[in-house]
C-alpha cells in the first residue's frame, strides 16, 4: 500500500496529491511530502542498502516500485518543444508514477556512475603498458 495525501502546489494554487508514506518488509516508511521523494526520512538504509556511498534499492522497495509502475494509468509526457515532462493521470496514480520514478532514477544513476567507473578503471588497465625491466 502507498497512502498519499494532497497537498497544494506553491506555484499553481492547485491541490496535487504527494506520496506520505509506503509499507514494505511489514514495516511503515515515511515519504517526503516536499522536495526531493527519495530521501530516507526514516533513517539512511531504510530504502536503500549502501556499498560505500552507492545507494542499491532494497530488493523489496524495487518490487514494490515496479507494482507502482507497471500496474498504473498515469504516464510521463516529454514536450519537445520546451524540454518539459509532465505526468498526466489520476491524482493519486500521478503521485504514485512520481514517487516510483524518482527512485527508479535514483538507483540507475547510481549504477550508471558505478559502471562508468568500473570501465574506466578497466580501459586504463589495459591501456597500461608492461613496465620495463630492463635488459
Amino acid at each position: 500500500p502507498i497512502p498519499c495525501v494532497p497537498w497544494q502546489s506553491q506555484t499553481s494554487g492547485q491541490y496535487q496529491r504527494r506520496v506520505h508514506g509506503v509499507m514494505f518488509d511489514l514495516n511503515p516508511v515515511t515519504a517526503p511530502t516536499a522536495g526531493n521523494c527519495t530521501l530516507e526520512i526514516d533513517g539512511k538504509g531504510t530504502l536503500y542498502d549502501y556499498d560505500g556511498d552507492m545507494p542499491r534499492l532494497k530488493p523489496s522497495l524495487h518490487r514494490l516500485l515496479r507494482i507502482g509502475l507497471l500496474c498504473n494509468n498515469a504516464k510521463l509526457v516529454y514536450n519537445e518543444d520546451t524540454g518539459e515532462k509532465k505526468i498526466i493521470g489520476d491524482a493519486t496514480e500521478s503521485a504514485v508514477f512520481k514517487y516510483c520514478n524518482e527512485h527508479v532514477a535514483k538507483s540507475f544513476q547510481a549504477q550508471d556512475s558505478q559502471y562508468r567507473q568500473e570501465w574506466a578503471e578497466q580501459v586504463a588497465a589495459r591501456l597500461r603498458l608492461p613496465r620495463h625491466t630492463g635488459d
